[in-house]
């Protein structure tokens, strides 16, 4: 985090470290120039790249780095909070999984741009307490058709086709990444290990027996009833977002259409005015 002198407003540096060598150097261009494109609410703003931006440390040392500027959210990530709440009420966490739902259809719809690393961490709170996807270090232009071979993401988030390692779609990735996401807000922990054969969970969406997968998530859940905890819509959602099959997953619209995400305006309002009285009551200030 920095502060303007001029006016005292905070801002958020992504410093490339020293030494990174030229490839890292492009890498870091490319995504300030991708980052600068975005224009939308739920998308965390770009404010500026800087070959020569002066920083002042706690300690009163300068330094001059390489930075990419950009908006400052002052509650932190999503995965934070998820951390306060401890257990997410089931309506903030539609509306956190919607915000991030149409920042990824704005990507992918208007921007032809696979994000590559979505996830809660990678999801700031902003003063208002709607959500704002960030970081784009692994983001790529690219479209319906095209393959990508490159590894990025995070292993708990990324796909099957990117565990195995094989060439991948980026979108289909996004989707599948997004589908995690979605599944931590709702449980408060992971669907799986890792998207792949040997995992216990995973296996069922592999061999498509995906009851069998949430006969095993109802056993995990801490304060079982005779009700399920996950219900049907949800269980549809993931259901087509987790599939092993990239090309049988879900698009970002009709992820967007689902009945699940489908909020009424004023509980959607109130919302952001719960999380920040909650907050409130925990003592965080903001």
């Amino acid at each position: 985090m920095i502060q303007n002198n001029e006016n005292s407003e905070y801002s958020v540096a992504k410093i490339l470290p020293e030494n990174s060598g030229a490839s890292a150097s492009r890498s870091f261009v490319s995504e300030a120039k991708l980052h600068e494109e975005l224009d939308h609410p739920r998308i965390i703003k770009f404010e500026g790249f800087h070959n020569d931006l002066s920083l002042t440390d706690g300690e009163g040392n300068q330094m001059t780095v390489t930075a990419i500027r950009s908006e400052f959210a002052p509650v932190g990530d999503l995965f934070d909070l998820l951390c306060i709440f401890d257990s997410m009420p089931p309506m903030i966490a539609r509306f956190y999984a919607k915000q991030v739902v149409e920042a990824v259809a704005y990507l992918h719809e208007e921007k032809g741009i696979a994000h590559r690393d979505i996830k809660l961490e990678n999801v700031l709170i902003d003063d208002k307490f709607g959500a704002r996807l960030t970081d784009f270090g692994f983001s790529c232009k690219t479209d319906k058709e095209t393959k990508l071979t490159d590894q990025a993401g995070t292993y708990e988030y990324s796909a099957p086709e990117q565990h195995e390692k094989t060439p991948y779609n980026g979108f289909e990735a996004d989707i599948f990444s997004l589908g995690v996401a979605i599944f931590i807000l709702v449980a408060g922990r992971m669907p799986f290990a890792a998207a792949t054969k040997d995992d216990e969970f995973y296996v069922h969406f592999v061999n498509r027996e995906e009851e069998k997968f949430w006969e095993m998530q109802e056993e995990c859940v801490e304060y079982p009833s005779s009700q399920p905890f996950f219900k049907r819509e949800f269980r549809e959602l993931m259901n087509g977002m987790l599939r092993y099959r990239a090309s049988e997953r879900m698009t970002i619209k009709e992820v967007m259409d689902h009945p699940w995400l489908q909020i009424s305006p004023k509980v959607y309002e109130k919302s952001g005015e719960v999380v920040g009285e909650f907050l409130k009551k925990k003592g965080v200030t903001v």
